[in-house]
């Protein structure tokens, strides 16, 4: 009885010593023969967006090989290939169109279009600590992620799921029985529910009335549009109607606005009646970038009131000093009224240029080029005096060479914004505040003494010097 005991005890430490070297192989620096052999077959994953140009023959030629891979060998290359994607906080790689038959603009953003089928490869990727060249945040120096926490990254999107604490460096920041217990968490959770699809992940998160994330329903969100398109609008909508009432002036890290502007975002892009419900709801809800967008929705599918709304909210704003607002709200709000080209928003925004909101005037300054309206540019030497400090000075940077960008003022905004309008006036220029103000004067005593003289050209939207008969 013994001896047997013996043994059991003997072939329990055996499968333990072999589960942990198995562990081991799985977790250590990935090295994955399919993946290596396809890279080298291949060539590197070739980013695309707006910060990530690409020769277009060089593009050509390589998503022709891709497109030629299986599902399965798609994903052992872009796991591999996590190591060679870069990008920055400051040059994100996005896109704000459903997925397609083209490739993702990143590896990992590829493997969130894959979905379920690339779990089984991400899996072991959450022991690679190879060095990747993606740098998500400005604030910690050069450290970048490890494929790891790309890979953790791309599981969470995947799944519309937080796995482990908040933070960056949700796996290589934590020791190895934090990192131990976020690969047991996810592969728990993939045994249970690998038998449903990404959709079915999303809606459930989305609807959930308890224990979910902003984040993970942020995941969700994104998800059901990327994946479903114009198809997701009901499931938005319906997302929409179940959230709280907003509350005004809170920042961007509040909960329910971010959500809110986020499904109001994918709601526009191909907006219809079907969604008038939500865009009643918007104008009427807080804070002012919900309204705005809700107004946005309308005015779309041919609805009017939006717009009688934020002309009544710009007109109860002209007397108030105001706040700088995240996100430039006034700007936003400004700029929909120009836009909707009516007699009545274009009137709101030239009196804005006299109120005494100076986020409003800043904002009906850089609108008045398309507003093409002749007192609107008159009116702009009025500001030449506007002492009120829109922006600090900050250092800017070409290459290595560096200088101090000087405090932007009304005035400021008002001088560059007539120089476009006002072809025949005097350059602005804002290198040094000395620059700064000797533009203005030019432009005050050119004005006085040319202002009076300038014709309005309707068909350029510009004042100009008087023509010879």
């Amino acid at each position: 009885m013994i001896r047997r005991a013996i043994c059991a005890v003997l072939l329990v430490c055996i499968a333990a010593t072999a589960y942990a070297a198995d562990e081991k192989a799985k977790t250590s620096d990935q090295d994955d023969p399919i993946g290596r052999k396809l890279s080298d077959r291949i060539g590197p994953f070739l980013q695309t967006g707006h910060f990530y140009r690409t020769d277009a023959d060089l593009l050509a030629a390589w998503r022709k090989k891709y497109e030629q891979l299986t599902v399965e060998e798609k994903v052992h290359y872009c796991v591999f290939q996590l190591r060679n994607e870069s990008w920055s906080e400051m040059f994100p790689v996005w896109s704000d169109k459903p997925y397609s038959m083209e490739p993702e603009g990143t590896a990992s953003r590829e493997l969130i279009k894959l979905g379920r089928a690339a779990m089984p490869q991400l899996l072991p990727a959450l022991g690679c600590r190879i060095s990747t060249k993606m740098y998500p945040s400005r604030h910690m120096g050069l450290r970048p992620w490890l494929v790891q926490d790309a890979a953790l990254d791309t599981i969470e999107h995947i799944a519309c799921r937080d796995f482990g604490e908040a933070g960056l460096f949700k796996v290589s920041g934590v020791g190895e029985e934090g990192r131990q217990e976020i690969r047991k968490n996810i592969a728990v959770w993939w045994e249970k529910n690998k038998g449903a699809d990404e959709v079915q992940w999303a809606k459930e998160v989305l609807f959930s009335e308890i224990g979910v994330s902003g984040r993970s329903r942020d995941f969700a969100i994104d998800s059901l549009y990327h994946r479903l398109g114009e198809e997701s609008y009901p499931f938005l909508a319906k997302a929409y109607q179940r959230l709280p009432k907003g509350r005004e002036h809170v920042d961007g890290y509040d909960e329910t606005r971010s959500i809110k502007e986020q499904i109001l975002y994918w709601l526009l892009k191909a907006p219809t009646k079907n969604e008038k419900t939500v865009f009643s709801s918007a104008v009427l809800d807080a804070p002012l970038s919900v309204r705005i967008d809700g107004a946005k929705g309308l005015w779309a599918i041919g609805d009017s009131s939006g717009l009688e709304a934020m002309v009544k909210e710009t007109d109860r704003m002209l007397t108030t000093f105001g706040s700088p607002r995240l996100d430039s709200e006034d700007d936003n709000l400004v700029s929909f009224l120009a836009r909707c080209n009516t007699p009545r928003s274009r009137e709101t925004v030239y009196k804005c240029l006299q109120g005494s909101n100076p986020y409003l005037r800043e904002a009906a300054i850089r609108s008045v080029p398309s507003l093409r309206m002749e007192k609107a540019v008159r009116a702009l030497p009025e500001l030449f005096a506007d002492p009120f400090i829109l922006g600090g000075s900050y250092t800017e940077y070409t290459g290595n060479v560096a200088r101090t960008v000087p405090p932007r003022l009304v005035c400021d905004e008002a001088a560059e914004t007539f120089a476009h309008v006002v072809p025949d006036a005097p350059r602005y220029d804002g290198t040094t505040p000395e620059t700064q103000q000797s533009s203005i004067d030019k432009m005050k005593q050119w004005w006085k003494e040319n202002g009076p003289k300038l014709r309005w050209d309707e068909k350029r939207g510009m004042l100009v010097r008087q023509t010879k008969e």
